[in-house]
Formats: structure tokens, sequence, C-alpha cells
């Protein structure tokens, strides 16, 4: 039991990483686009 909600808590990490890391490169384009934009 204890080992399986270890698991679940390592996997919900693994995907919030995930996410901040799809944001991050999500608002880089943004960002780049703008640029883009800009001139």
């Amino acid at each position: 039991m204890l080992l399986k909600a270890a698991f679940y808590a390592n996997n919900l990490r693994i995907i919030s990483i995930e996410c901040c890391y799809i944001k991050h490169c999500l608002n880089e384009k943004q960002k780049i686009k703008f640029i883009a934009n800009q001139n």
C-alpha cells in the first residue's frame, strides 16, 4: 500500500515537471513569435 502511494507520488511529480517544461517551451515559442512580429 505504502509502496503504491510512493509510486503514484513519484508519477505525479514527473507529470508536474513535464507540465512545467511544456509550459516553459510554449512561453519561449510565444516570446520568439512576439519578437518576430516586432521586427
